[in-house]
């Protein structure tokens, strides 16, 4: 029997993998970008963006796609007091 691997025993564990090195306890799905982000003080978490159902158009001036940092920061800024 092959010893189990870091990864296997994470995956085990309930964490999700994000990137090679990054692993999180939880990964929470938003449908729109909110002006407040929930900071989770006890347990890493991610957030997946997931803009594909919604009615805005998240497009520059020559309708080129934005960037989901330009999304996110245009959204924060836009409700900066």
């Amino acid at each position: 029997m092959k010893p189990r691997t870091k990864a296997q025993a994470k995956e085990d564990a309930g964490l999700v993998q994000i990137t090679r090195e990054l692993w999180v306890e939880e990964l929470i799905t938003l449908t729109e970008v909110p002006t407040v982000w929930e900071v989770y003080g006890d347990r890493k978490v991610a957030f997946l963006l997931d803009l594909t159902t919604s009615a805005l158009k998240y497009e520059d001036s020559a309708g080129k796609s934005l960037s989901m940092a330009a999304i996110i920061k245009n959204k924060v800024h836009a409700n900066t007091f």
